[in-house]
């Protein structure tokens, strides 16, 4: 049995850039209006919406067109031709006068979507480029680390995981999120109390992250409780039901019950790391 999810933060939703910020200098009212529209259609209909954004790319809509038109793919599946073409936008926003900024955010947006074609190694590459830039703020800093700690655990590099989450926390101090993404890496490594004491802070510090609990639940299974680990898998389902999390803690305990009826056994080794750092379940 295998018990493991690396989940990405970047969804559909997610890829929307807040307030137009795809926008450094919009020349006209009626540019961010079309920007908005095209983003609602593509809520409405990802297919639909491709198709407004791919008419308004071929009339000069510059960055912004891009950026819709990767929303619409992300919302197809088409995660790798989303992520190729949020780098390409990225690439003609720095290329413009005052663009510059929101360059590190959108390569940040492609990193995500490479996480979700399954490809570490290219989001590795784009999010350590985005973490170059000299104008960040703290804050997309630090999302920009955890990003990269997702892209890592990717390709099962646990001890760096570890090291991009503490360079985040050393920045802002710890939070729920990363404490549960780092008990995962944690636990990959062998380190089991050190990944106890993540867990236990991050439920003290946001008791319902779904995450967390997912972590904790495989805490538990690694140390044979399985009863308890049930309990936290169905509370995670129960929270959040649809999560990332809850697909995977659904899944775990399809699993975990298949074996016991086909081998009239437990599985003994959860393989997992569980929340948010990586893009598949294996």
């Amino acid at each position: 049995m295998t018990i493991d999810r690396l989940s990405p933060r970047s969804t559909l939703g997610s890829l929307i850039l807040a307030g137009g910020i795809l926008f450094a200098n919009p020349s006209t009212g009626s540019q961010v209006m079309t920007y908005r529209s095209c983003m609602h259609q593509v809520g409405a209909n990802p297919v639909v919406g491709y198709e407004a954004a791919l008419r308004w790319h071929e009339s000069d809509g510059g960055p912004a067109a891009m950026h819709c038109m990767a929303l619409a793919l992300s919302g197809q599946g088409e995660y790798a031709q989303a992520a190729q073409t949020l780098e390409d936008a990225a690439r003609l926003m720095e290329s413009r006068a005052g663009g510059g900024k929101q360059v590190p955010e959108l390569l940040g947006q492609a990193g995500n979507a490479w996480l979700l074609a399954g490809d570490g190694a290219r989001a590795f590459d784009v999010f350590d480029e985005a973490l170059q830039s000299r104008s960040l703020s703290t804050g997309i800093r630090v999302e920009l680390l955890v990003d990269r700690s997702r892209s890592h655990a990717a390709q099962r590099d646990y001890a760096m995981v570890i090291g991009d989450l503490n360079n985040a926390m050393n920045l802002v101090g710890s939070r729920s999120d990363m404490l549960a993404y780092r008990a995962s890496a944690y636990r990959h490594l062998g380190q089991i109390e050190r990944a106890q004491e993540d867990i236990e802070q991050a439920l003290k510090l946001w008791p319902d992250n779904p995450d967390a609990l997912y972590e904790r639940g495989n805490l538990k299974f690694a140390l044979g409780d399985n009863e308890d680990a049930h309990g936290d898998w169905n509370r995670v389902i129960a929270l959040a039901p649809q999560s990332a999390a809850a697909v995977s803690a659904a899944r775990n305990l399809a699993e975990l019950d298949a074996a016991v009826k086909r081998e009239g056994t437990t599985p003994q080794e959860p393989a997992g790391l569980s929340p948010a750092v990586e893009t598949s379940v294996e």
